[in-house]
C-alpha cells in the first residue's frame, strides 16, 4: 500500500477518534461540564413555557499545528419546556484574538448537524470541523440559533463562554 494511502488512512482514523473524545471531552469536563450544564441549565432555573436556547463551553482538539484541521465539540440544550423548530447552530473564531468581539471576517464553522430542531427540556452533542487553522491564538465559541428563528424568553445567551486555542507553526 503507498505510503500517502497509508498516511491519510490514519490521518482519518486519528479524526475520528479525535471526534469521539472531544465530544466525551465536552460532556464531562469543569464549568463546561454536561453535569454542570444540565445541573445550571435545566434543574437550577426555572423553565419557561417557551424554548430556551443555551450553549456550553466548546472542546478543540487535533494538532494544533498552522494549516491543519481542528476538531470542535460542544453541547446545545433546550431549558425550555416547549420544542423548537429547526435551527442552525455556527462554532465562531474571532481569528485575532483581541477584541473577543466576533466580526464578520472572523470564521464561523457549521455545527454538525447542520439543522436541528429539539424537544423542551432536552441536550444535542453538536460537532464541527475547522480546517486550515492559521497560526496564532484564537477563541472558539459555540452559538445556538444564529438566524433567530427560535422565539426565546432570552435571545443574549444564544452563545456560550469562550475557549482559547493555541495553533503553533509547522517546523520547515
Amino acid at each position: 500500500m503507498d505510503p500517502e494511502r497509508i498516511h491519510y488512512i490514519l490521518y482519518g482514523v486519528v479524526f475520528v477518534v479525535g471526534m469521539f473524545l472531544a465530544g466525551i471531552v465536552a460532556l464531562r469536563m469543569g464549568d463546561g461540564s454536561l453535569l454542570g450544564f444540565v445541573r445550571d441549565r435545566l434543574m437550577n432555573s426555572v423553565a419557561s413555557e417557551i424554548p430556551e436556547l443555551a450553549t456550553s463551553v466548546p472542546v478543540v482538539s487535533g494538532p494544533f499545528l498552522e494549516n491543519s484541521a481542528l476538531s470542535l465539540a460542544g453541547v446545545v440544550a433546550n431549558a425550555g419546556r416547549a420544542r423548537t423548530p429547526e435551527f442552525q447552530s455556527v462554532f465562531q473564531i474571532d481569528l485575532d484574538n483581541r477584541t473577543g468581539i466576533f466580526l464578520n471576517a472572523d470564521v464561523a464553522v457549521a455545527a454538525i448537524p447542520l439543522r436541528i430542531a429539539m424537544e423542551g427540556n432536552s441536550l444535542r452533542p453538536v460537532n464541527g470541523l475547522w480546517g486550515g487553522a492559521p497560526t496564532g491564538t484564537h477563541l472558539v465559541r459555540l452559538c445556538a440559533d444564529v438566524t433567530q428563528r427560535v422565539p426565546e424568553a432570552n435571545e443574549s445567551n444564544n452563545c456560550g463562554p469562550t475557549v482559547s486555542v493555541t495553533v503553533i507553526p509547522r517546523e520547515r
